[in-house]
């Protein structure tokens, strides 16, 4: 999952509609400075 995808799921999950949490999530990412990752999908961590 990229972190975009995970923002938008993230979102979904609070109730928010599609369209306010793309466009949430797009802004986050630029907040944050993250643009540049927003398709690359991360390593999942080792969980205890």
């Amino acid at each position: 999952m990229t972190a975009f995808e995970n923002l938008v799921y993230l979102g979904r999950l609070n109730g928010l509609p599609d369209q306010e949490v793309k466009s949430r999530a797009e802004e986050m990412m630029q907040v944050v400075g993250l643009t540049a990752y927003r398709h690359k999908k991360h390593r999942p961590t080792r969980g205890a």
